[in-house]
């Protein structure tokens, strides 16, 4: 069988991309140019597109983006306009639920994705119901702890978990939240991480100068970057790369602020390290582009890259929340450059196919 082909279940072989199941995601928003949570699941649906699945997306749209009907050549986009007039991507209300449900029922789905909490993940565990289809809810973070607080969202999570046939997270923490609405475990759940493009070989490390370690920022100075800015105070000797949104940043002789970049590999090649200062986080994928660099990570013990040092202690060295002064130990004394990571981290194409697996055990025990 070449890369070009596939294996169905009953054993026959066919052309990758050649349609043979018809899997509908529904999503409060779908946006090629944003990134987060959703990031990931449109590079799944890619994948699967080629494993055989015919994907068709049911989502929110906005005031700046009423097409109805986009195809970005591996999943057909059907927008669903809400009633609010809200110009953000999450928009959501009974409009959205009433057009996401509607519009489902029309795509026949043999399974459906419904992607983190809105109206539309709502409509689509409600047309798998109806259809008989099986669901498969996908939390990208804390979606439902947000609606443990009040009793329309506790409805609307307890309609969410006890009607999908699987949940899948993206980190083994981030499980924990559907306890408060399945206490008795009846909803399966299943991790299945990011998958990271894997770049190449680590470049050698230089054996002098100072210390480099990296760094990436969304602008999220409530959270994580008033620790860096404080990290990169108190360690003059170590020398800091900054990626993403870094204009905010302090100027400082031993940062350098290189704003967003089309080669994060070979920006993490030249760092002996990667560091996380969030308070919070769910899955930090550049830590795990880090490690599958080569680079291991440092940073404080938030959820995520607890999950992460759970599987590769070694590899990952976390301190408690707040304490920059124990990171800048860690930094100074874990002999970074000496340091061989052993942790193995999924591509997006082994992503793609543990979602596959899941999708194909769904329909077949539906």
């Amino acid at each position: 069988m070449s890369a070009r082909q596939c294996q169905l279940d009953d054993g026959t072989v066919v052309a990758r991309g050649e349609a043979q199941r018809r899997l509908t995601i529904f999503s409060g928003y779908w946006f090629p140019t944003e990134g987060g949570a959703e990031a990931q699941l449109r590079q799944v649906a890619g994948n699967l597109h080629e494993l055989g699945w015919s994907v068709t997306v049911v989502a929110g749209s906005s005031r700046q983006e009423r097409a109805r009907h986009v195809d970005d050549g591996t999943s057909r986009v059907l927008r669903i306009a809400p009633n609010s007039g809200r110009s953000d991507v999450r928009a959501s209300g009974p409009a959205l639920l009433a057009g996401a449900f509607s519009a489902g029922l029309r795509t026949r789905p043999d399974a459906v994705i419904s992607s983190l909490v809105s109206s539309a993940s709502i409509a689509g565990i409600a047309v798998a119901r109806a259809l008989g289809r099986p669901a498969i809810l996908r939390l990208g973070g804390d979606d439902l702890h947000r609606h443990e607080g009040s009793l329309p969202g506790r409805m609307q999570g307890r309609f969410l978990v006890r009607g999908a046939s699987l949940i899948v997270v993206n980190a083994s923490h981030l499980a924990a939240q559907v306890k408060f609405f399945d206490p008795k475990g009846r909803t399966p759940t299943q991790v299945i991480r990011n998958g990271v493009v894997v770049p190449g070989l680590p470049s050698r490390r230089s054996r002098t100068g100072p210390t480099t370690v990296a760094y990436y920022t969304n602008g999220g100075l409530a959270k994580n970057d008033p620790a860096f800015i404080k990290l990169v105070r108190i360690c003059p000797d170590i020398e800091f790369r900054a990626m993403g949104r870094t204009d905010h940043l302090p100027s400082s002789p031993n940062l350098t602020r290189l704003g967003w970049v089309t080669d994060v590999a070979t920006e993490l090649h030249r760092a002996d390290a990667a560091i996380n200062t969030s308070t919070s986080e769910r899955s930090p994928n550049f830590c795990m582009q880090a490690l599958a660099a080569g680079r291991p990570v440092l940073g404080f013990a938030n959820g995520g890259l607890r999950d992460l040092a759970d599987h590769w202690p070694s590899d990952v060295l976390t301190v408690p929340i707040g304490d920059v002064d124990g990171l800048a130990e860690v930094i100074r004394g874990s002999q970074l450059r000496k340091h061989v990571v052993t942790a193995v981290m999924p591509s997006p194409d082994d992503a793609a196919l543990a979602w596959h697996d899941a999708l194909t055990m769904a329909v077949r025990h539906r």
